[in-house]
């Protein structure tokens, strides 16, 4: 795989393990637990995968991206309306990112080109920017984000 790709993919994980941290903050608390998990395993996953290729697990990933996006799905049909769609949304767009691309890597399993370094500089960059672009507004859709942009909202009169 190659460092690009490799980059994305982390991109992607982080993007999604922030919104469902954010989505924790509001959430009931068997949910807050287990967005908060599901968050901090994908955002420590992506980190991890930035500086090792080690920590990809390739086939484990592909299982771990989807189990979010099933919960989701259940969560849906069974009724359960806490959840926020939009970030949701988002981070499942994200998950299923991670998961199809390394699927079809696996699939291919070719030995990656080299790549320059402009062209992993610009790459990197526009990875960050479409993963920015898929994550910050998902964050203002949620109730942590909705605090950041009106903090009244969440004003409990006690003034520190």
């Amino acid at each position: 795989m190659s460092p690009l790709t490799r980059g994305w993919i982390a991109f992607a994980a982080v993007g999604a393990g922030l919104i469902h941290l954010a989505l924790a903050v509001d959430a009931p608390p068997l949910g807050a637990v287990l967005l908060a998990g599901i968050g901090i395993t994908e955002f420590a996953w992506g980190v991890l995968v930035m500086f090792d290729e080690r920590f990809l697990a390739s086939r484990v990933a592909v299982i771990a991206a989807l189990a979010p996006v099933g919960l989701w799905v259940v969560a849906l049909v069974a009724g359960i309306q806490s959840f926020r769609p939009v970030p949701l949304a988002a981070a499942t767009l994200l998950e299923l990112f991670v998961a199809i691309t390394i699927a079809v890597l696996l699939r291919r399993a070719r030995s990656p080109k080299p790549v320059s370094t402009r062209r992993y500089v610009v790459g990197m960059l526009l990875g960050a920017l479409v993963v920015g672009g898929v994550t910050a507004p998902a964050l203002g859709a949620t109730a942590a984000g909705q605090q950041v942009v009106n903090p009244a909202l969440f004003d409990d009169g006690v003034h520190h």
